[in-house]
């Protein structure tokens, strides 16, 4: 009887899985039995979930983020700005003097609320670079202490750290969020792929339909381009580290056996 071969689904990038179904979904259309019809529906209705999972979570990644804190340290930017240019006009020449070499750095970023979260990110992160080197100059020995500078810019430092924790806890929530969604959503297209090749190899088993013969040798196809492409990574990772293991060899072609009496396809294909 024919069988399809075993594949590894986990080493399949989104983009190929994603591909690989379409094409098998492709093929399925061929076969020409019409109790194939809802079974295909729901295929293509679980590959389509899947895929507009993907995209989204790629155009959401790069607007999500800590938007509370971003707001907060967006404020505390403005108020250090306003502080610094006050204060270059202070009686105090030392802090007068302080103020203005500062306010080179700041004065070019009238508007940070602007700018996305990661260059505000830079520009911030750079500015207070910049003004940690100016205040540590021995001729400022002193002008900082309990000036409205240094509260400025006290505030400015917490809330960009802040704002820095914050973003990595909401990127490791969303990760782990994203990929236990991506598994489900995955795992509901390889279940559909199973029912859709266990329909196949029955009916072509005990009814010797050509269509569904025909349709195993595609898959069959599609299975070993895609088993080519991750093991040429996998070779191509293993060149890359000095001294690596090579990766678990796939497991023959498994069959699924038939229960004719029955009147369904029994066993599994490796996906896992």
């Amino acid at each position: 009887m024919k069988n399809v071969n075993a594949i590894n689904f986990n080493r399949i990038t989104n983009d190929g899985f994603i591909g690989f179904h379409n094409n098998v979904a492709t093929a399925a259309a061929s076969i020409n039995l019409k109790d194939v019809r809802s079974q295909l529906d729901a295929y293509k209705a679980t590959i389509g979930k899947f895929s507009d999972y993907t995209t989204s979570v790629a155009e959401a990644a790069a607007k999500k983020g800590a938007s509370e804190q971003d707001s907060k340290r967006t404020v505390a930017f403005r108020n250090f700005r306003g502080t610094v240019k006050v204060l270059t006009g202070s009686l105090d020449q030392q802090r007068s003097a302080l103020a203005k070499e500062i306010w080179e750095y700041v004065k070019g970023y009238g508007n940070a609320g602007s700018v996305d979260q990661k260059s505000l990110t830079g520009i911030i992160e750079s500015v207070i670079a910049n003004v940690q080197a100016v205040i540590s100059k021995e001729e400022y020995a002193g002008a900082l202490a309990g000036s409205e500078l240094e509260l400025a810019f006290n505030a400015l430092k917490e809330v960009q750290g802040a704002f820095a924790e914050a973003n990595q806890t909401r990127a490791e929530e969303r990760r782990i969020r994203e990929e236990t969604t991506s598994k489900n959503l995955r795992n509901d297209c390889i279940s559909a792929f199973r029912q859709l090749i266990n329909f196949a190899q029955y009916n072509a088993a005990t009814k010797g339909d050509e269509s569904c013969m025909a349709f195993i040798d595609k898959v069959n196809v599609f299975i070993a381009n895609s088993r080519s492409l991750y093991k040429a990574r996998a070779k191509a990772r293993a060149k890359a580290r000095e001294g690596a293991t090579p990766e678990p060899r796939d497991a023959a072609a498994l069959a699924l056996p038939v229960n004719a009496a029955a009147g369904v396809a029994e066993g599994r294909i490796n996906a896992a």
